[in-house]
């Protein structure tokens, strides 16, 4: 498997991964949408870059990552998902490894996330803590009542 930067052929098979996954709602696969065609219209920009976990030429995943804005050394990882057949072979870890590169080769010093409280996130968040991320922040009711927002947070 080979991460890469996402190229636009890619786009269909990211939506379609989004869509199928289960967890995200069709407001969010519309973000991610969003968020692909800007980074395909504004290639200078470095705040939604996007890399693929290429599988012999199936997307496999994808991560969205870039610098926060305002910020000189903060980083923040907005999308990763992989695909279910492809979780035990190490996608998800191979696309945050190389989100934390990316940033830190661009001058990161931070890598932040954030994602739900809800179950469906819980395998996420066990993803996150065993990778060296730490909760840094909870807002309650952040999403919807009873879904708060779990910030968390890794030195590069």
């Amino acid at each position: 498997m080979e991460i890469r930067p996402t190229i636009s052929t890619d786009a269909d098979a990211i939506i379609a991964l989004v869509a199928g996954g289960g967890v995200f709602t069709d407001e969010e696969v519309d973000a991610v949408q969003g968020l692909l065609d800007f980074y395909f219209r504004t290639p200078g920009q470095d705040e939604y870059l996007f890399i693929t976990a290429d599988d012999d030429g199936r997307v496999a995943g994808f991560a969205c990552y870039g610098r926060v804005a305002l910020t000189e050394k903060n980083y923040e990882l907005n999308w990763i998902a992989a695909a279910p057949d492809t979780l035990r072979r190490g996608a998800g870890t191979l696309l945050l490894r190389a989100v934390e590169d990316l940033s830190r080769k661009r001058g990161g010093r931070f890598l932040n996330l954030e994602t739900s409280s809800t179950e469906p996130y819980a395998a996420a968040r066990a993803f996150y803590l065993r990778h060296g991320y730490d909760v840094v922040a909870t807002i309650p009711d952040y999403y919807s009542d009873g879904d708060a927002m779990l910030m968390y947070r890794k030195p590069l």
